[in-house]
């Protein structure tokens, strides 16, 4: 193949791809805009399992209200989903992310935004 075919293929598929993301874009179907963004409480902090985690996270209890159905949500941590806890007491906030209509598919955070 020549490269003035292979060039021509390249912005072929960049000039269709480009327009399709931006339609998603406004549309509202990329991944971050589907994401629930909430803040929930640390409800209990519990001592690490033996061989647990190795990044160093702290196991906690976090629990929020869910968007859709306002329902109180209960999920653990053991330094596997999200950031990594390092710093938690009972009652900080810590900010938890999922996917629209499923809040025990979740990502925490240590900003409560």
């Amino acid at each position: 193949m020549d490269w003035e075919k292979f060039l021509a293929l390249w912005c072929a598929v960049w000039a269709v791809l480009a327009p399709a993301g931006y339609g998603m874009a406004l549309a509202g179907a990329t991944r971050a805009q589907r994401t629930v963004r909430r803040t929930g409480r640390i409800e209990q902090v519990r001592m690490p399992r033996h061989g647990g985690s190795r990044t160093g996270g702290m196991s906690v209890v976090i629990s929020y209200r869910d968007a859709t159905s306002d329902e109180k949500v209960t999920v653990t941590n053991d330094g596997e989903r999200g950031e990594v806890i390092t710093a938690a007491w009972e009652g900080r906030e810590i900010g938890v992310s999922h996917p629209r209509g499923r809040p025990h598919a979740y990502r925490l955070a240590n900003t409560p935004q």
